[in-house]
């Protein structure tokens, strides 16, 4: 069944320029943008050169901080867009009078998603590896994976941006609206709450627990892991521990992927 619902989407979007072009902006963009750690000038003390952006175990942690963004960007898109194209061309109405149910429908929606992730996942540790390897002295499989479950980790992140953009395609459904709503959400909704809301009202680590929030703390920057680059406001941990991240963000996937079903199935056609 997974291996149709894959081919139905693939004969629906397969050929769409804006699909194509926003994996393929993923494809070339994930492994170059790091690359432009070697024109930081000056190094941060903390460093002893630039080789931190591209050797073992450090690029991990670079590598998921770019693909954090492209996620995102891109292939966060797709996920509003395989929704709200289906709702602008009428094909998803079409789809369920056919004879399709809505929970085929959400299903074969989320199947792409996962596959998505999984894809973005795959390319992350595949690039993550070659660039760490031929930039590492003497690197060694053990030094190679003393990553912290950062593929993992990855997957996570990268499945917790699409469910969002799932769900805010299947609430929304006009595609200027959704990417909007979906991008200033995460940009500048959440931190707003997060920053002049939450930490006025609490001023404790609970700000950290927000859903967007704990998705990127999955693959943070990684200058936060250093006391010196927390803002001087911040008088408890600023990052959540990887462990919570994972717990919170597989809670905040299964709320996404719940509410997106639910609305699916009430609303309309």
């Amino acid at each position: 069944m997974v291996i149709n619902y894959l081919k139905l989407e693939y004969q629906k979007f397969g050929k769409n320029a804006v699909v194509t072009l926003l994996i393929m902006m993923y494809i070339i963009f994930l492994p170059t943008l790091i690359f432009f750690g070697r024109e930081v000038q000056p190094i941060p003390p903390i460093f002893l050169s630039n080789d931190v952006f591209f050797e073992f175990p450090t690029v991990w942690d670079w590598m998921g901080f770019a693909g954090n963004w492209l996620v995102f960007f891109f292939l966060g898109f797709i996920a509003v867009h395989i929704i709200t194209n289906e709702v602008s061309d009428k094909t998803m109405r079409q789809a369920i009078i056919n004879g399709q149910t809505r929970s085929e429908f959400y299903l074969s929606k989320l199947t792409v998603i996962v596959a998505l992730a999984i894809f973005a996942t795959i390319y992350y540790a595949i690039c993550t590896f070659a660039i760490g390897w031929f930039n590492t002295k003497e690197p060694t499989l053990e030094m190679a994976f003393d990553n912290e479950f950062a593929i993992s980790r990855y997957f996570l992140m990268s499945l917790g941006y699409l469910t969002f953009g799932l769900m805010i395609g299947i609430v929304i459904r006009r595609s200027g609206i959704a990417v909007l709503l979906y991008w200033t959400f995460v940009l500048f909704l959440e931190p707003l709450i997060r920053w002049v809301g939450h930490k006025k009202i609490f001023n404790n680590e609970t700000m950290n627990y927000y859903p967007m929030n704990a998705i990127e703390d999955l693959q943070p920057f990684p200058f936060y892991n250093f006391a010196r680059f927390i803002p001087e406001t911040v008088d408890f941990q600023f990052l959540l521990s990887y462990k919570i991240a994972s717990i919170l963000t597989i809670i905040y996937i299964m709320l996404f992927i719940i509410l997106g079903y639910r609305h699916l199935i009430k609303k309309d056609m």
